[in-house]
C-alpha cells in the first residue's frame, strides 16, 4: 500500500540585526528601569530627593548601562564618610544631632529602603569658633546591593529574550 508523504517548507525570516537585538535592547532597558526603581526606594522618604540618570552604551562586543546620581549627599550615604569636623558657616555655631541617643537615620546598611527617621532630642550647639566632630557615616552600599540583586535577573531575562527571538525567526540553533 502506498503512503502519501506530506512536506511543508518552513522558510525562516531573514535574520536581520533588529530581529535579534530589538528584544534584547528592550530587556536591557527594562533592567535599567528596575535598577532605577531600586535606587528610588532608598530615597523615598528624603526631603531633598536626588535625581537619577541612565546612560546606555551598545558596543559590538559589550553592552553597558549606568544608573547614577551626581548628588553629593547620596554619595556620602552610599559610600560612607570618615569622622570629620564640621565648622560653622554662619553666626550662631553648629547645630548638630549626634547619632547616639534617640536619633534614627532614614537609611540603614544592608537595606534597600528608606524610613521616616528621627532627629532625636540630644542636640549640640557649638560656639561659632568651635567645630563639632561628626562621627562619620557608615556606608550603605546601595549600588552593590542593587547590582547583586539585578545581575542574575538580567542574565535570565536576556537569555529568555534571545531564545524567543531565535524561535520567532524560525532558525535552528544547535
Amino acid at each position: 500500500m502506498a503512503q502519501l508523504l506530506k512536506m511543508k517548507v518552513i522558510k525562516p525570516k531573514i535574520l536581520t540585526e533588529g530581529l535579534i537585538t530589538d528584544p534584547l535592547v528592550k530587556e536591557f532597558k527594562t533592567s535599567a528601569d528596575r535598577v532605577e526603581k531600586n535606587f528610588k526606594k532608598t530615597i523615598a522618604t528624603w526631603k531633598n530627593q536626588p535625581k537619577f540618570e541612565k546612560e546606555f552604551e551598545f558596543g559590538s562586543t559589550q553592552w553597558r548601562y549606568r544608573v547614577f546620581t551626581t548628588n553629593q549627599v547620596y554619595a556620602w550615604v552610599n559610600d560612607g564618610t570618615e569622622p570629620h569636623p564640621i565648622e560653622a558657616k554662619k553666626k550662631g555655631g553648629v547645630l548638630f544631632y549626634p547619632y547616639k541617643g534617640t536619633r534614627v537615620a532614614k537609611t540603614k546598611p544592608g537595606r534597600l529602603s528608606s524610613g521616616s527617621g528621627k532627629k532625636g532630642r540630644n542636640k549640640i550647639v557649638s560656639p561659632m569658633w568651635q567645630p563639632v566632630q561628626h562621627p562619620g557615616v557608615k556606608a550603605r552600599k546601595f549600588d552593590e546591593m542593587i547590582a547583586e540583586k539585578e545581575t542574575p535577573k538580567l542574565m535570565k531575562y536576556m537569555n529568555v529574550a534571545l531564545a524567543k527571538s531565535i524561535k520567532k525567526s524560525k532558525h535552528v540553533v544547535s
